[in-house]
Formats: C-alpha cells, structure tokens, sequence
C-alpha cells in the first residue's frame, strides 16, 4: 500500500468536517426554529465562547454528545436583577 498524498488527506479531512458542520446546522436549526445561517452562528459563537473548535462542537451536535438548548442559551443574555419594592 502507498501514502496518500498528505495534500488529499488534509482535503478529505476539510471536507468531512464541513459535512459534519452542515449537519450540525441542520439539527441546530430544525430544534430551535432558526434559518441555517443563524444556526451557524448560534454554533460558532458557543465553539469560540467554550474554546472548541467547531468541527468537534459539530460532531458533538450530531451524535447528540451536547445539549442543544445549551448551545442556544450561550448567547442569551443574562436576566437582569430584580428590583425589590421599599
């Protein structure tokens, strides 16, 4: 068996990941109602705020290894504090 080009690999691998990423937008999207654009941004912003790179965030979304409301929570702001009557 011959070495496959190292060149070709890293290709297959861009490749599977940006499969894998559309499919995570897929699923991201159909859950929370979201057009897939901002699905995707709704999983990059949750991949740079949790320090993960987005194909293994992906690969968790597909294979159901993180919580969706989790990642669509990331950007919700916090609730602002309740103001106590006198």
């Amino acid at each position: 068996m011959r070495a496959e080009n190292p060149l070709n690999e890293q290709l297959q691998l861009a490749l599977n990941s940006r499969v894998t990423i559309e499919q995570a937008k897929g699923v991201l999207a159909q859950y929370g109602g979201l057009e897939l654009a901002a699905a995707f941004d709704e999983l990059r912003h949750y991949a740079r705020s949790h320090n993960v790179k987005l194909a293994d965030l992906a690969r968790r979304v597909v294979d159901k290894d993180v919580g969706l409301v989790e990642i669509l929570a990331a950007r919700q702001p916090p609730h602002p504090p309740q103001q106590t009557r006198s």
